[in-house]
């Protein structure tokens, strides 16, 4: 996956669930949307280094995302809204050789009464679910 361009800082808090400060290498401190709606408590340590994207939208409250942070020395993604499209794109790119090979991969496939399953793989005789997780612990 590609991102923009990432803008370095370090992380200062989390408060209302929803928004972190970060100091940037200027000394400026900014409010960024984070994503992940989970307690986050195995990756977020005060003065981590993290990466935040610029959004697009001239519209949206807050101008910055919360992508990753830096934990024990290893870049961990944060942004919960990616976890489907990057499975996809891993699958696709034959990251998961025990997947094997699939004709037809479907996202977000109706299944049961009430639910949806993240990716479907497909050939002309089997079929294959997958549910996407994103962790943070």
């Amino acid at each position: 996956m590609k991102y923009s361009p990432l803008i370095l800082g370090t992380l200062m808090r989390r408060y209302k669930r929803f928004m972190v400060d970060i100091k940037l290498m200027d000394g400026t401190v900014v409010i960024a949307h984070c994503v992940n709606t989970g307690s986050m408590k195995g990756c977020l340590e005060e003065h981590a280094p993290v990466g935040i994207s610029i959004a697009n939208n001239p519209q949206r409250k807050l101008k910055y995302t919360l992508e990753i942070i830096k934990i024990g020395g290893i870049w961990v993604g944060v942004n919960t809204s990616l976890t489907n499209h990057l499975a996809e794109e891993f699958i696709k790119e034959k990251g998961i050789p025990e997947i094997g090979t699939y004709i037809n991969l479907k996202r977000e496939v109706k299944y049961g009464v009430n639910s949806r399953i993240d990716i479907l793989l497909e050939t002309n005789t089997k079929s294959c679910f997958i549910e996407v997780k994103n962790v943070s612990m």
